[in-house]
């Protein structure tokens, strides 16, 4: 069981991410949220055994940040725990996809790119269900004991809007690749469809 460090990394991630997170990381677990982006009104949802919490949204110039755990971690039933080792943030920008994917894809993988992901190196790189998909390694984020230094993430379109995730796993508790990308593909499914129908914007 990775409960102690997995809690502490998670709350770890919440003071250096999420400036609304609560320092117990005790929060009440829901699987659906409102949000309004750049203008636009979007809903973020959380697939099966993942629960995330609208109080450790983060609001600021650049869109919205948030971050979604294994339910087991917060104070959501134990029967919903998906057994995730690790946590992935999301972000949704205010503004759209710069250019095409592949575009996108050339810049982060460049020396620049690189830099601004805070990471040394590019281990895979690939586009699948309509996202570009990145594996680097770097420093794990902020310097965070306990967190992996390789990290997969996801970059698509979501109703005009950038949207970013981001698996962050635990040191020692790895998610195999595939895994890791069925993971943030779930996750981007089940917010499209949750936007699919969605209220005109206001």
């Amino acid at each position: 069981m990775c409960m102690p460090t997995c809690k502490a990394v998670l709350a770890g991630l919440c003071l250096l991410a999420l400036t609304g997170c609560s320092s117990g990381v005790s929060v009440t677990a829901t699987d659906r949220m409102d949000i309004r982006v750049g203008g636009t009104n979007l809903t973020m949802a959380a697939p099966a055994g993942l629960c995330f919490d609208p109080r450790s949204t983060d609001r600021n110039r650049s869109g919205v940040t948030f971050l979604f755990a294994d339910c087991a971690l917060t104070d959501a039933a134990p029967s919903q725990s998906l057994s995730l080792k690790g946590v992935v943030t999301a972000h949704v920008s205010n503004d759209g996809l710069p250019g095409t994917l592949e575009d996108l894809g050339d810049f982060l993988t460049s020396e620049g790119g690189l830099a601004l992901l805070g990471s040394a190196k590019v281990l895979d790189r690939r586009i699948s269900n309509n996202a570009l998909l990145i594996k680097t390694e770097g420093q794990a984020p902020g310097g965070l004991p306990g967190a992996s230094t390789i990290m997969w993430r996801s970059f698509s379109d979501l109703k005009g809007k950038l949207f970013t995730l981001s698996y962050i796993g635990f040191r020692g508790a790895r998610l195999g690749d595939e895994a890791a990308i069925s993971l943030l593909h779930s996750i981007t499914d089940t917010i499209r469809a949750a936007n699919a129908e969605a209220a005109p914007d206001a």
